[in-house]
């Protein structure tokens, strides 16, 4: 399930770069999205490559040296993936700070009462899910 959630965050990274909003943003944040888009490029990459091994090298046989040659590269592929979203998601909260200054300096309160509630729901909900019984673990039912 990690290659197509790969292939799909790498191609909405190639579609921002074609927006109008890509455009207007600063160059180091652009650049920093250059960067994310080319560590998820290379997480891709490493996925793929245990497939290729096990049919081109190994021909298709399974074995313990295989096993640990695609655990390793997997593994592998993790440190550029989170590298590429932590990248981008500063990206956004770089975006997202800017705007947010443009509204201050325009007289317009920083945050508006919707994003206080979706920041109150995204805090709040799995907890929620987790005292109702839709997920585990998180906190304790009462008794």
């Amino acid at each position: 399930m990690i290659i197509p959630g790969g292939q799909a965050l790498l191609g909405f990274q190639f579609i921002a770069t074609l927006s109008r909003a890509f455009a207007e943003l600063p160059s180091a944040a652009q650049i920093g999205h250059a960067a994310g888009l080319c560590a998820v490029a290379l997480a891709v990459t490493l996925l793929m490559t245990p497939a290729a091994i096990h049919r081109i090298a190994f021909e298709g046989e399974d074995s313990g040296q295989f096993y640990r040659i695609a655990s390793r590269i997997v593994i592998a592929a993790t440190l550029p993936l989170a590298a590429g979203i932590a990248v981008d998601v500063g990206v956004v909260f770089l975006d997202r700070n800017a705007k947010l200054r443009r509204r201050q300096r325009c007289g317009r309160r920083g945050i508006y009462p919707a994003d206080g509630a979706m920041a109150g729901l995204s805090v709040c909900s799995p907890f929620y899910a987790s005292r109702s019984g839709l997920i585990g673990g998180l906190v304790p039912a009462a008794r």
